[in-house]
């Protein structure tokens, strides 16, 4: 099996069939992915009645964009690497000029 192989499958997303065209390898995780999307529209469904579809995919849209930035931001080594690199600094400093004054 090559890693470009890929292939067609059929996504149900709300009352929609989606025909799309995924590497193979990921095909799993494509219908999880729609999978999680229909729970979470029929949670809305649930929750608030009555309302049209657009607007439970709307609220389904910013849920899962707001977990997306949650994800990133928590995923954000940026500032970890920065005080790492300021402490080995000190430390490389201090080793290279040690005290004088050392009891």
């Amino acid at each position: 099996m090559s890693q470009d192989e890929k292939i067609s499958i059929k996504l149900l997303i709300g009352k929609q069939i989606h025909h799309i065209i995924v590497p193979l390898q990921k095909e799993a995780i494509f219908r999880r992915a729609a999978e999680n999307i229909n729970n979470v529209l029929a949670k809305y469904e649930m929750a608030y009645p009555n309302q049209n579809a657009e607007r439970y995919f709307s609220s389904a849209i910013l849920q899962f964009a707001v977990s997306a930035l949650e994800l990133e931001e928590r995923n954000n080594t940026t500032p970890f690497c920065e005080s790492i690199a300021a402490l080995t600094e000190e430390i490389e400093a201090t080793l290279n000029n040690p005290p004088k004054d050392i009891v």
